[in-house]
């Protein structure tokens, strides 16, 4: 293993780096294209010291990336294609891309905008940069998931980069042995950007470049590979046979429900490994589902629970180890293990009553006609707070509905419910959807959550 700021420093040239497909990168390429890049950023922006990225492969944005990193300019990586116009009208910037509708749209009016293979095809010779390693002090820039919100954008060192990674490879490197990365979750948010590229370039193992939109593509080329997955890609899972296991598969980015968890283990049959942490703390904890329901914390944690329940931690993995409130509400256990309770942002106050939309959610996801439910505070017709609710059916929630109106549905729901539950509070509004509106993350958006219950 070698740390990242000095990756270059290695003499394997003809190991595979990345692939697409049929079309192979090597160590070699990779070396290469990030001198061409260094050379086009100090003959054609040298003025220009914030740069700001958004790539769908994944080989393009390492290279500049890191070619970023060692020319010693600041990069933020923006998350999501809504996100450019909220970060770019009000900082000075230049953007980077590969999606050409992207720099359309844009360059008209910011004027800033260029094409990867535009920078490298000027190239005609490469950088004599003495120097391709950079400072562990160094730092960049990655958008929270906002989810609950507008992004945040978050500063990140390389020194936390590296301890992450050498915690990653001490608990798994023995499993992953040299076996390639999968993914379908985007690099442009931490769990992916750490797993799919960060832990497999320190470690020399090679990765997809693509992200795996659909379920099926995932699981027709996941054998023998270490699957980077996010609950939401999990969930779709069914129905889908999987010939070959893979060695691994991480998910994250979100709560993956206990029904999703064991089919995934069924199909892939392989236990399902789940992350917890976030942008701002790094990796927290994993647990192993079919083997325990706890949380067990990395080693590198310190933790302690404030008066509120909610877990505070502090890590080599947070910037200069301050600590952190991750607003998570847990009970621990002993042999640093804990159960995750919900957030402290879920827990609402109506009608003077404390309630957890989280357990309602969990209540209703167990009922045989429903897959996948989220809730959300909204106000009604006299400005009063009421719970609404997104519902995907399962199957046979479905086949019910062909047979009996929505109205019959959801008075069934409701009279199910409370025959098996004690609930303070349900749900006045109900709305059936097809799928919940989740990101490239995997994290459902508040926003166009609220679009689809403007309907209701």
């Amino acid at each position: 293993m070698i740390t990242f700021n000095k990756i270059l420093k290695n003499n394997i040239d003809d190991k595979i780096f990345s692939y697409l497909l049929n079309n192979v990168k090597t160590w070699k390429d990779f070396k290469t294209d990030v001198k061409k890049m260094i050379f086009s950023l100090e003959k054609d922006f040298k003025a220009i010291n914030t740069f700001y990225v958004y790539f769908q492969n994944s080989y393009q944005f390492i290279v500049t990336f890191y070619a970023l990193a060692v020319s010693n300019k600041i990069c933020i990586i923006i998350n999501e294609p809504s996100s450019i116009s909220q970060i770019l009208t009000i900082r000075n910037y230049c953007l980077l891309t590969d999606i050409s509708s992207i720099k359309n749209k844009y360059q008209t009016q910011l004027c800033n905008t260029y094409l990867f293979q535009d920078c490298l095809s000027s190239v005609r010779e490469t950088s004599n940069h003495r120097y391709l390693s950079f400072s562990n002090n160094k730092f960049f820039y990655i958008c929270t998931s906002g989810s609950s919100g507008q992004p945040k954008l978050i500063k990140k060192y390389f020194y936390q980069v590296n301890h992450e990674i050498l915690a990653i490879e001490k608990k798994w490197g023995e499993q992953a042995k040299q076996y390639d990365i999968l993914s379908n979750v985007s690099h442009q948010h931490l769990y992916g950007l750490t797993f799919k590229i960060f832990w497999p370039m320190c470690t020399f193992r090679s990765f997809n470049e693509e992200i795996f939109m659909y379920p099926e593509d995932l699981v027709n080329r996941c054998a023998q590979k270490i699957i980077i997955s996010s609950p939401a890609t999990l969930s779709r899972l069914e129905g889908m046979p999987c010939l070959i296991s893979p060695k691994l598969v991480f998910s994250s980015g979100g709560k993956l429900n206990e029904q999703d968890a064991m089919k995934s283990c069924k199909i892939f049959n392989k236990n399902i490994t789940e992350i917890y942490g976030s942008t701002e703390t790094g990796i927290i904890a994993s647990r192993t589902i079919n083997i325990s329901t706890n949380w067990v914390f990395f080693p590198e944690i310190n933790y302690v629970v404030d008066e509120q329940s909610c877990l505070n931690v502090s890590s080599p993995f947070t910037k200069n180890e301050q600590w952190i409130n991750t607003q998570d509400i847990v009970s621990l256990l002993g042999q640093n293990q804990f159960i995750l309770k919900g957030r402290l942002d879920r827990i609402i106050k109506l009608e003077e009553k404390r309630i957890s939309l989280e357990q309602i959610e969990n209540i209703y996801n167990s009922h045989e006609l429903i897959q996948e439910t989220t809730t959300i505070v909204i106000k009604n017709h006299v400005d009063k707070d009421i719970i609404a609710m997104l519902i995907v059916l399962s199957a046979k929630g479905k086949a019910f509905l062909k047979e009996n109106t929505r109205r019959q549905l959801y008075i069934k729901l409701k009279q199910d419910i409370l025959r098996k539950n004690i609930l303070t509070s349900l749900p006045k509004r109900y709305k059936i959807v097809d799928n919940l509106p989740y990101n490239s993350q995997g994290k459902l958006i508040k926003k166009i959550f609220c679009k689809f219950l403007i309907r209701i």
